[in-house]
């Protein structure tokens, strides 16, 4: 019923058709409209969310499901970075701090976007940072930013109103993600928690946006091969239909069953931030590294499949090579999320 709900919920947006008007006005940072306030209306944004402060108490295995379908449609979500990562943490934080409780609150209700950065250069002096902070998912539309820092040789997560930020010009190259890097200079900051607790938070919500991130891409990958399969089976080229090919059969076969281990590796990874949190990280890791690749090779093989016509700026092939680039570098490479896989089970750090 929750994939049905979200299915036809973001099936009903003309996402393609934004994210082509975004990208016509690419002499600047354009970004797709975002869906804060649809999202809070469908209950999505607080499905992970305690009922304390307006949320379902839901598993993040349930927004796995919706993240896929959002994934399938491309759309100018915040279910990695809202959703999932910013209430994870600021539930944490609530306990300690009224104003991260406030926050909570408002981004269930959809009255706020909060999103998670990692810093970069930043400087914190107990009220105010300075520097910058690495480019990252909704960092253009966020009304608030939460980011990790040092302070008197704490970890401290701190939240900063996104209007004492300055945007550093650029172009985007999928603007369905609101990528852009933020500029602070002596802009005020609160801290919401420190020390351990505050570390401990901040991995275990970089974790699940990881995993909502890899089901976006299976659900990319999924349309992707959807795509695929069906103009191979209309296409006809030297009197037969394409799909009748060993090459592109094979082609196809081999993205279909890369989907279904992809589909496998991130619902063990929920499963496992849910039920088994030791195990957390370690699958994490490696559905986030086998997401990028996936979804890259589904991508690539939509074009193949389309021949000529799938290079070409007219069709939309390209729009999904475009988020399988973005989100190859999005929380982790592949090449490092193995090796974090490779440290945990050689350190004896990967759980039962």
């Amino acid at each position: 019923m929750l994939e049905t709900a979200a299915k036809d919920f973001f099936g009903s947006l003309d996402t393609i058709k934004a994210l082509r008007e975004a990208l016509d006005n690419s002499s600047e940072l354009e970004t797709m409209p975002t869906l804060t306030a649809e999202l809070a209306g469908m209950e999505f944004l607080g499905l992970i969310g305690s009922e304390q402060y307006g949320g379902s108490d839901a598993s993040l295995l349930d927004l796995v499901v919706i993240a896929t379908q959002a994934g399938r449609f491309l759309t100018a979500d915040t279910l990695v970075g809202t959703s999932g990562r910013a209430v994870l943490l600021l539930q944490a934080a609530a306990e300690q701090s009224p104003h991260a409780r406030d926050l909570l609150a408002r981004t269930i209700s959809g009255d706020i976007q909060v999103s998670v950065l990692e810093a970069g250069d930043l400087r914190f002096d107990g009220a105010t940072v300075s520097g910058h902070l690495r480019p990252g998912l909704n960092a253009l539309t966020a009304d608030v930013v939460l980011t990790l820092t040092e302070f008197e040789d704490r970890p401290s997560v701190v939240a900063v109103d996104k209007r004492s930020l300055a945007v550093e010009p650029g172009r985007s190259f999928d603007p369905s993600r609101g990528i852009g890097r933020l500029l602070a200079a002596d802009a005020p900051a609160t801290i919401l928690f420190s020390g351990p607790p505050a570390q401990a938070a901040w991995e275990d919500a970089f974790d699940a946006a990881r995993v909502l991130l890899a089901a976006q891409d299976l659900g990319t990958t999924i349309e992707a091969l959807s795509r695929a399969r069906d103009y191979a089976l209309t296409r006809q080229a030297f009197g037969r239909t394409i799909g009748s090919f060993q090459a592109i059969k094979h082609a196809l076969v081999d993205v279909y069953v890369a989907q279904e281990q992809l589909r496998s590796l991130v619902w063990l990874a929920a499963w496992a931030h849910d039920f088994r949190p030791a195990e957390a990280r370690l699958y994490s890791a490696a559905a986030a590294a086998y997401a990028s690749e996936t979804v890259e090779f589904a991508a690539v093989t939509l074009i193949n499949v389309h021949g000529g016509i799938g290079y070409t700026w007219e069709h939309d092939a390209h729009l999904f090579w475009r988020r399988a680039m973005v989100d190859k570098s999005l929380l982790g490479t592949a090449s490092v999320n193995r090796d974090e896989v490779a440290t945990l089970l050689i350190e004896g750090r990967a759980g039962a």
